[in-house]
């Protein structure tokens, strides 16, 4: 699937509205085979109470294809909102991402040379889809022209798109990865993140500090040890 297919899918799911909310007050979030099911519990207070909003998802998180029905996702949050005694809404609802990487690597330059070109220290916040916590680092993003070269702020661009979505930190390495290959048609590319999870900071393991270094290569970086050495000199570079 590529990149303009990925953003347009329609992510569906089954929102439960419960006032009260004294079973889902203590429901944790929970992941079954394939990534659909029981994922977010959102707490809201008002004047008038509490009320938490369970949602259920019922496509895949990676492929988009549907998983569970609408009755079975209704069968699946009912027995949790039905005990709280207090009544309940249930609602079906679609929504996906409509910011495409693509259209920020449409506006090219050609150039007469092919050298390596290199943007490093971008700064990215994302948001971790199994434990809902936030993740934050660096990126570098190298390619070898084909003839055409985009501006250095679209590259920045690109990164964003991806990592303002639930994500894991190696598939938005792949995704920054492939859409520079799929849209800038460029010899290689090679994508180096560096992040630190808030969920082995502030919860679990609790070791703040501690970094998750990712790395893909495509094209001619795939095989080529002197690029991929003169990418980490460029990086190590002040």
């Amino acid at each position: 699937m590529n990149a303009k297919a990925r953003a347009g899918l329609l992510a569906t799911v089954l929102a439960v509205v419960a006032f009260g909310g004294g079973v889902l007050a203590g429901c944790t979030t929970s992941e079954p085979s394939g990534g659909s099911g029981i994922g977010l519990v959102n707490k809201v207070t008002t004047q008038e109470g509490v009320a938490f909003t369970l949602y259920v998802g019922l496509a895949d998180a990676d492929t988009g294809a549907q998983e569970l029905s609408f009755d079975e996702a209704k069968a699946l949050a009912t027995p949790l909102v039905s005990a709280t005694g207090e009544g309940y809404t249930v609602i079906e609802a679609q929504g996906g991402y409509t910011d495409d990487a693509a259209t920020h690597l449409r506006k090219r330059f050609h150039v007469d040379n092919n050298d390596m070109v290199i943007e490093k220290d971008i700064h990215f916040y994302s948001f971790c889809e199994h434990h809902m916590l936030p993740f934050y680092g660096t990126a570098a993003i190298a390619y070898i022209p084909n003839g055409e070269v985009v501006g250095l702020s679209k590259i920045a661009r690109t990164l964003e798109v991806f990592a303002k979505r639930f994500q894991l930190q190696e598939r938005l390495t792949a995704q920054v990865a492939d859409v520079f290959m799929e849209e800038l048609k460029p010899q290689g590319v090679m994508v180096l993140i560096e992040a630190e999870h808030m969920c082995m900071t502030m919860r679990g393991v609790k070791k703040p500090g501690t970094k998750t270094v990712t790395v893909v290569t495509r094209g001619v970086f795939d095989e080529n040890e002197r690029l991929q050495n003169n990418f980490y000199r460029m990086l190590e570079r002040r």
